[in-house]
């Protein structure tokens, strides 16, 4: 069965410094260069946050670069260099970008959710948990990071509690498709296959094009003996580019 996963997203800063005057006073030289400085490292970071957003990866990742070289302490910039790589498949690297993240900025969800997600595809069920556990406690309605420690709870076949969380996603965010489906697929590993379908079902009225939820919920049909149903979903599936296996 088709389980989807969650994606990390690129941030926008605000311009962070302003130069010139500031509380009344004028600043040293040295305030004006380092203001300057850490100037010149916003412009590079949403620089590299548009590219990332166009899905220019290695452009976005250059710039991201050139912000943490004016400024090494810039927590977002490498936050959003770890996203351009996660998105490029080197997790390793992203990993590493989300923990210099998180040493400077303890305080954000989305840097401990998206080290999770990198960590669970990584095999690291055990680790990715710890993450999004913190992520939960630092933002308690995070419908995302509910939805990915589902996934990695499904993935070691604990699916009572990837239902829970699965359902914790649902319920701060009602629209929240992909969270239907893997709960329907863990639904299914148990064994109850109405609720499943029921899943499938609201899954596929938020997105009717996908053919795996039709193919889900076709072999949650005929494991209740419906085939009458099971076979329309087939072809249904069928219709929107299933091929099944020979």
């Amino acid at each position: 069965m088709l389980t989807v996963r969650g994606m990390p997203s690129f941030r926008l800063a605000v311009s962070l410094v302003v130069v010139g005057v500031w509380m009344g006073c004028s600043p040293s030289a040295q305030q004006s260069r380092d203001r300057a400085r850490k100037f010149q490292a916003t412009e590079h970071y949403n620089e590299g946050t548009l590219l990332g957003e166009r899905g220019e990866l290695g452009p976005a990742i250059e710039a991201f670069n050139q912000a943490i070289k004016l400024d090494p302490e810039f927590a977002a910039a490498y936050f959003n260099r770890g996203n351009a790589r996660f998105e490029l498949g080197d997790y390793e690297k992203a990993i590493a970008d989300y923990d210099k993240a998180i040493s400077l900025d303890p305080s954000d969800a989305n840097m401990f959710g998206n080290r999770g997600t990198a960590l669970f595809l990584q095999g690291k069920h055990h680790e990715a948990v710890d993450d999004f556990d913190t992520a939960i406690v630092l933002d308690p309605q995070n419908s995302r990071v509910y939805y990915e420690r589902g996934n990695a709870f499904a993935a070691e076949g604990r699916h009572e509690r990837a239902i829970a969380d699965y359902s914790d996603a649902i319920r701060f965010d009602a629209a929240f498709e992909n969270a239907y489906l893997n709960r329907g697929n863990s639904w299914a590993a148990l064994g109850d296959y109405q609720k499943a379908i029921d899943d499938y079902a609201d899954f596929i009225e938020l997105n009717p094009g996908v053919a795996h939820a039709y193919v889900n919920r076709a072999i949650a049909y005929d494991a209740l003996g419906d085939q009458v149903q099971s076979a329309a979903d087939l072809e249904k599936a069928k219709d929107l580019g299933f091929v099944p296996p020979k």
